[in-house]
């Protein structure tokens, strides 16, 4: 039962974990906005138009990009670095294919902390020259008990809970899992704790 609960807790930190959807590199890199999500401070996420070419450059500090509305607002926010969210991060094995679905286009812009982020998200998201902008959020488990979370698909997960009654083809065996909501009555997590996983991917 110990190695049991045990294994719960490790399974814990791994399922609450929060992944961002870009690297931080600000000291202060989550900020509490209410109970359903977190963002990263000084953070925001755009998505250029198609066929938009950005010519990233320092100017004084600045990062400028070559198209003037982008670049007054940069200037308004403090903008010291812009760089690519997804195809900064990771080598897809198709390259052509990742720019073709638009992940080229995804850049994070670093603002100053001190700036009210939800006034710069607004103005970025009403320039012409781009499609969409927003925070950098996180995700929490949400959960309409204590125990078991609000999605609608969780029977579905019978290594996390099993009663034996899963979807059919395999409804599993009741009991044969980890005993997850068991372990979420006892703790889900904290944002003072961070994970690394080291593994090609999960």
């Amino acid at each position: 039962m110990k190695r049991k609960i045990f294994v719960i807790l490790i399974m814990l930190s791994l399922v609450t974990v929060v992944f961002p959807l870009a690297s931080t590199e600000n000291n202060s890199i989550y900020q509490s906005r209410d109970e359903n999500y977190i963002f990263a401070l000084g953070e925001i996420i755009i998505k250029i138009k198609e066929g938009i070419n950005l010519d990233i450059q320092e100017t004084d500090g600045i990062i400028n990009t070559g198209i003037q509305s982008i670049d007054s607002l940069n200037q308004k926010y403090q903008v010291w670095n812009i760089k690519q969210t997804i195809l900064g991060v990771i080598q897809p094995k198709n390259l052509e294919l990742s720019k073709s679905i638009g992940l080229d286009r995804f850049y994070t812009i670093s603002i100053d902390d001190s700036i009210n982020i939800h006034t710069a998200v607004e103005e970025y998201n009403n320039n012409p020259f781009i499609e969409s902008a927003g925070l950098n959020v996180g995700g929490r488990a949400a959960a309409n008990s204590p125990i078991f979370p609000n999605d609608a698909k969780f029977s579905w997960q019978w290594g996390l809970h099993c009663d034996g009654s899963n979807p059919p083809p395999k409804p599993g065996k009741a009991d044969a899992d980890i005993d997850a909501p068991e372990g979420w009555d006892i703790v889900t997590g904290d944002y003072n704790v961070v994970v690394a996983i080291i593994d090609k991917g999960i």
